[in-house]
């Protein structure tokens, strides 16, 4: 009874904690992965070493689409894997560091976005076969079936059979002592044919092959804490016994258990704030909103949390750009340059993922489905849902109606996205322009071609005001709003500002006598106070000016 409770406020806690701090995290891995029910797409993951794992990592990760379904999944993995390796390896009920640590480290595993789901699943199976070897009593029949489930657990599995034949190894020499352990030489042949199998390229393209890296997406950037769960797994028949004697020596029972929970909380919280990639958990949770339009979202969190990243800063001013006040609310928001506004391209998916949204929103097709292209070009298979979408989309508006169908047949095939169309999808329709279906443009030049379009006309002004560009920026504004009598404050600002240098400027463009005002009591304030505004924000009266393009121009750094 004690045990059962102990696993269920273990599934809770778990639980509650993936939601509460990680729950836009499931929603975002389940963006960078398309499984599909067919047969050419089972055959064609089973048939490689570890496909099956990832072929189950993938069909459960489809569902983190849907809310707490990826936090309950996880939990109750994890769990299972916990209560599996006690039966493992510990006779002691009161004595659960050992697990408590291999949970710990495969929860930030998971919270890692480049750590593949069919690393969890894997391990699973890893720790299924060891409870199986175990319970063979008969030692020639325990030795033959040790060789056949490594061979076995690499076809399924991948390269987490390392864990199981070290841990086979290390329990045959403990338990049954070094002479028969000696029989395991057939296990350790069976590992040396395996490797020199994929050295010698029998075993080609294998997504999991002999080490951690391989369910981890950046090659050879797996760290320790990727390969912390093998090693403690592998080793588990020599440290558990550690464990048990140390915490046995603690004869109150509940003071045992409290101690191994405080440290168990301790070092959780420790490599939790180290390794559990929440630098990345604000753009996961601007890029759901996105996904759902939700952009009063963005922009409220923005204003709780100020964005440092670019790509935040990206979604940010998308947001304010599909709320129709891009140029009047730009400075009431943190701003770093232009590349707040698009990020410069680096090849990855998850920026080309971004710039797809924004390319499309202000009409610049071409690039729109140069992005998706891109982005798809990592996928293990035929693409990921948003880009598979967005091809769709782009596609029809290009009159490619056949190339339509290709990319519906794909996301028909799977289980969120089956009934999907066209027309719903979540972004806003473009107004269809003659010229920018043909070739890649970038969108200031799509601008200039359509001059009428005040989203595209804002982009490029804001743009060049981030960057603090006057010179271009009077050349554009001039261009876009030579006939407009409503113009946004920030470029009356910025229009004044240039006039300090050339004052003939004024002749062309029509300031207010108010704006004029302020800003003389702008200067006016600055040369009073003597000192470097943007480090003395406890003044009162310099708040008046914080959203003003004089003080961004003054005083906030450009990330160029």
């Amino acid at each position: 009874m004690m045990s059962k409770l102990f696993y269920i406020s273990l599934f809770i806690l778990l639980f509650l904690l993936l939601q509460i701090g990680y729950s836009y995290h499931f929603f975002y891995i389940e963006q960078f992965q398309l499984f599909m029910f067919s047969e050419d797409y089972l055959f064609e993951t089973v048939s490689h070493p570890g496909g099956l794992s990832v072929y189950l990592g993938e069909f459960l990760v489809q569902f983190f689409y849907y809310p707490l379904v990826g936090e309950f999944v996880s939990a109750l993995l994890l769990v299972c894997i916990a209560g599996l390796i006690k039966q493992y390896v510990s006779f002691n009920k009161n004595c659960f560091l050992l697990e408590g640590f291999i949970l710990l480290f495969l929860l930030i595993d998971i919270l890692d976005f480049n750590f593949l789901y069919a690393g969890v699943v894997a391990y699973l199976f890893c720790v299924v076969f060891l409870l199986v070897y175990k319970r063979i009593q008969k030692e020639s029949v325990r030795i033959l079936t040790g060789c056949l489930m490594i061979c076995l657990l690499y076809l399924i599995a991948g390269s987490v059979f390392v864990a199981f034949a070290v841990s086979l190894l290390i329990q045959e020499i403990k338990v049954y002592r070094l002479k028969i352990g000696l029989l395991l030489i057939p296990a350790l042949f069976t590992i040396l044919l395996v490797f020199y199998l994929n050295y010698a390229g029998y075993l080609y393209y294998s997504e999991i092959i002999c080490f951690a890296d391989g369910i981890y997406v950046l090659k050879g950037g797996a760290g320790w804490v990727i390969y912390a769960p093998w090693f403690l797994l592998a080793f588990s028949p020599l440290l558990s016994p550690l464990f048990d004697l140390v915490f046995v020596a603690i004869e109150n029972k509940y003071w045992r258990i409290g101690t191994q929970v405080v440290i168990f909380l301790l070092c959780g919280a420790f490599l939790l704030s180290e390794y559990d990639d929440r630098k990345s958990l604000p753009v996961k949770k601007y890029a759901y909103y996105a996904d759902h339009k939700k952009w009063e979202k963005i922009l409220h969190s923005c204003k709780k949390q100020k964005p440092t990243d670019l790509l935040c800063l990206n979604y940010q001013n998308l947001a304010l750009a599909e709320q129709g006040v891009l140029a009047d609310s730009l400075l009431m928001y943190t701003q770093q340059g232009s590349k707040g506004l698009f990020v410069d391209w680096n090849m990855t998916p998850f920026v080309s993922m971004t710039l797809q949204k924004i390319c499309y929103y202000y009409g610049d097709i071409a690039s729109a489905r140069k992005y998706a292209f891109e982005c798809n070009v990592c996928a293990r298979s035929v693409g990921y849902p948003q880009t598979l979408k967005m091809l769709a989309t782009c596609n029809w508006e290009m009159g490619e109606y056949a190339v339509v169908d290709k990319y519906l047949s794909y996301l028909h095939k799977t289980w969120v996205y089956r009934n999907w169309e066209v027309d719903t999808l979540c972004l806003r329709r473009v107004e269809s322009q003659a010229d920018n279906f043909v070739y890649l443009q970038d969108i200031d030049l799509l601008a200039y071609d359509n001059v009428h379009n005040k989203k595209l006309a804002d982009f490029v002004l804001c743009s060049y005001l981030l960057d603090k560009n006057l010179n271009e920026f009077l050349k554009a504004f001039y261009y876009f709003y030579k006939n407009e009598k409503n113009v946004p404050v920030i470029y009356q600002e910025a229009i004044f500002l240039g006039a300090q240098s050339n004052p003939q400027i004024l002749d062309y463009f029509f300031i207010p006598d108010s704006l004029k005002e302020r800003f003389l009591a702008y200067q006016s304030f600055c040369k009073t106070n003597h000192l470097d505004i943007s480090t003395n924000m406890e003044n009162r009266d310099i708040h008046c000016y914080t959203s003003s393009y004089w003080y961004y121009y003054d005083f906030n750094p450009v990330r160029l």
